[in-house]
């Protein structure tokens, strides 16, 4: 299996707005003049409004004002300068590294054609090129196999990115097949995440499996899609 093509960049800043005067109802969202080409999208993006008292979450799920919402202000007309938080993943799937401008606008319902910055942020985007891993093999097959015994079967692992499979049929980093507590594949404990995936990278490598069929384990065909995932460094 090979994976490539993209590179995934983490996005958490945090900035203090200027002071200006709020009248009212208002909306947040990312502009995106500043984020045109097709190959760049964004994933997870939370905009985070704080000031003493006044929290407000925004999920942006598309760039400009058709992915924002109305927030009600909670003294109108007050003079405010909250703190302006993003964070988020920005994909780059350009065939070179890119730089784009996250902006954070607003605009009040009183006045809709004044846009007003709140944040403004530099971001350098790794090119997909230096980024990419091949796993092996695409299959993993323990054979034919016996209840009461172990098994064992090995990921190999080749590219210089950061790599996390997953699965539905993964709990604790313990991936059952059919579901099945009675077949559970193991890795060490050094590849088991927190996120409940298995991970590596350039400097841990290929992956040992451990199959542990349970003595109550019944006869049949025993299976589990994986999922990887790829974040260049």
């Amino acid at each position: 299996m090979f994976i490539g093509g993209e590179s995934s960049t983490p996005i958490n800043e945090e900035q203090l707005a200027k002071e200006f005067l709020l009248t009212g109802d208002f909306t947040l969202f990312l502009n995106k003049k500043l984020i045109r080409d097709q190959c760049i999208s964004i994933k997870s993006f939370i905009i985070t409004w704080t000031m003493p008292n006044d929290i407000k979450t925004v999920y942006i799920q598309k760039l400009g004002r058709e992915g924002s919402h109305w927030k009600s202000a909670v003294k109108p007309n007050t003079r405010v300068q909250p703190r302006i938080k993003v964070t988020g993943i920005v994909t780059n799937r350009c065939k070179s590294p890119q730089k784009i401008s996250l902006e954070v606008l607003l605009f009040m319902r009183s006045d809709p054609n004044d846009e007003k910055r709140l944040f403004l942020k530099e971001i350098l985007l790794p090119s997909p090129e230096i980024c990419s891993v091949r796993l092996t093999p695409d299959v993993i097959s323990f054979g034919t196999i016996s209840a009461g015994q172990n098994y064992y079967e090995y990921i190999n692992y080749e590219g210089n990115g950061d790599v996390a499979i997953s699965s539905p049929f993964m709990k604790n980093g313990r991936l059952l097949l059919n579901n099945d507590p009675t077949m559970e594949i193991s890795v060490p404990s050094t590849f088991n995440s927190t996120n409940n995936s298995w991970e590596t990278s350039q400097h841990q490598g290929g992956i040992p499996l451990t199959l542990k069929v349970d003595k109550a384990a019944k006869a049949g065909n025993y299976k589990a899609h994986l999922t990887a995932t790829l974040s260049c460094p």
